[in-house]
């Protein structure tokens, strides 16, 4: 469980990450999308980060030139969820006042209810943790948790524990073979060999390689997984059900034509003439 939830904008990663570090070698356990992202790609960032706001004790919010400027989506994503949770707010200034931040967005500041802000000392990031610890434990967060089971004592989960799910790799075999491979042996040690789909590998040796093979695959997988490669032709189906590139590009495998018909219209391709 998550101690410490870090909110920043992308620029301010590396300086997180500083922070991060510092907090875990006190003891604490943080959470920032950069280091999350890399155990979880593909889920959306909503989603990712909705269970770590709910289990966080606080909400450490960055506050930094490149945030006012730009925070983009997420860092408000991240806000209103912290303040839908009744979160309790950490403002960590980086590059500016706390006057120049109440000017330029009272709204953030609105959230913090009278929050202690801490000064981050530019390039000097880790300075900074000797004061965080202090205020978090005069906030009665400790570091550790009693009964929390550590990364270290975690069991190590076998492929009986993964919930099953069938994938299917669909990939242009003239330049994106060896790839293609090496992501289903990764996978296949994941989830099981029965359970991660790709032509050559699955279909046995001596079995014709059919459409309906391939149809039956595509109808039974929970991911279908995509392969682009510079020579990959992408577009949803012509009239006769192929998938086309609107400028006339090689057709792509009858194994992903199958996956093209719930394409949304927008993707879709004109009628070539």
């Amino acid at each position: 469980m998550s101690q410490v939830f870090l909110s920043h904008v992308e620029k301010d990663g590396g300086v997180v990450e500083e922070i991060a570090a510092g907090l875990e070698r006190e003891g604490y356990t943080s959470w920032y999308y950069e280091e999350q992202s890399k155990k979880y790609p593909g889920v959306p960032h909503r989603d990712l980060t909705r269970e770590a706001i709910e289990e966080a004790d606080i909400f450490g919010l960055l506050v930094s030139s490149h945030a006012l400027d730009d925070p983009g989506p997420y860092v408000e994503i991240e806000i209103n969820q912290a303040v839908k949770r009744q979160k309790r707010f950490l403002p960590l200034l980086l590059d500016v006042t706390y006057s120049e931040f109440e000017r330029r967005r009272p709204d953030w500041e609105e959230v913090l209810v009278g929050a202690v802000a801490v000064d981050v000392p530019p390039d000097r990031a880790s300075e900074t943790v000797p004061n965080l610890v202090a205020g978090l434990k005069k906030l009665g967060i400790q570091p550790g948790r009693a009964g929390e089971v550590t990364e270290a004592e975690e069991p190590q989960r076998t492929e009986t524990d993964v919930s099953p799910i069938r994938i299917l790799i669909s990939y242009r075999q003239a330049d994106a073979n060896a790839i293609a491979a090496r992501i289903h042996d990764r996978l296949a040690q994941h989830f099981g060999g029965g359970n991660v789909f790709r032509d050559v590998a699955s279909i046995a040796p001596g079995a014709l390689w059919t459409d309906d093979a391939i149809d039956k695959a595509i109808a039974s997988c929970d991911v279908f997984l995509l392969l682009i490669s510079p020579r990959t032709s992408l577009a949803a189906p012509g009239p006769s059900g192929t998938c086309l590139h609107p400028r006339r590009r090689p057709r792509l495998s009858p194994r992903r034509s199958s996956a093209c018909p719930s394409a949304p219209s927008s993707l879709r391709s004109p009628t070539p003439t």
